[in-house]
């Protein structure tokens, strides 16, 4: 493994470590090596667990956060210029969605956009590869200014879920909320629209709008 500056950002270490010892062992879970441990990310539940490189395991990260706004973290260990052996720490979404979903992040990544791994239901700690997606961080707020819109404008397509160890409460859209179909809804509607107003909601009749346009183009199938 390549030594690094400690400045190194984690999703580069992430990203080498595909490239160079990436195998997916079935479909959407896939092993990856950093310089202490194998990660085993499971896209299709959503957890990661550690070996040591011998094969014992070691730990596991599940679909419990620790962290107070939901989301799961884990860390990968790399040597810096000196040969000293240090971690940084990443969201576990993001982990799931690189090995899962990487022509999605390059593409963004080359258009010079930099990357953020969205949660399509709204809910933090769902780290199921079919539940995350690469969008940019203007996608990623605007998504969960919808979300909250949702919950107060259109209550029977959301629920409200608790997380189970730290008791984090978030609102999570019931046939998830690709940032594809926001995108293609204010293409019709207009850049202006789903803009937040009043206490971060957005326009209650936009909302209705929406939700009739995802019903249209069946992409909410009720």
């Amino acid at each position: 493994m390549k030594s690094y500056d400690k400045n190194v950002s984690p999703m580069e270490i992430v990203e080498d470590l595909l490239i160079e010892t990436g195998e997916e062992t079935k479909p959407g879970v896939f092993k990856i090596q950093d310089c202490k441990h194998t990660l085993t990310v499971d896209g299709v539940n959503g957890v990661i667990s550690y070996s040591d490189n011998l094969g014992n395991p070691k730990f596991y990260y599940g679909c419990e956060s620790k962290h107070q706004k939901g989301y799961v973290y884990c860390s990968v260990h790399y040597p810096d210029k000196q040969g000293v052996v240090r971690q940084k720490v990443l969201g576990q979404h993001q982990i799931v969605a690189l090995t899962n979903h990487y022509l999605e992040y390059l593409k963004l990544k080359n258009a010079g956009i930099a990357p953020v791994a969205c949660h399509v239901n709204g809910v933090p700690w769902d780290n199921k590869s079919d539940n995350l997606e690469w969008g940019s961080q203007k996608q990623n707020v605007r998504q969960a200014w919808v979300c909250r819109s949702m919950d107060a404008f259109f209550p029977e397509g959301t629920l409200t879920v608790r997380e189970s160890r730290k008791g984090k409460q978030v609102v999570k859209v019931i046939r998830g909320l690709r940032n594809s179909w926001i995108e293609e809804f204010l293409e019709n509607e207009g850049p202006t629209a789903l803009r937040p107003h009043k206490n971060y909601l957005c326009n209650k009749e936009e909302i209705h709008k929406l939700v009739l346009f995802l019903k249209q183009k069946q992409y909410w199938n009720l």
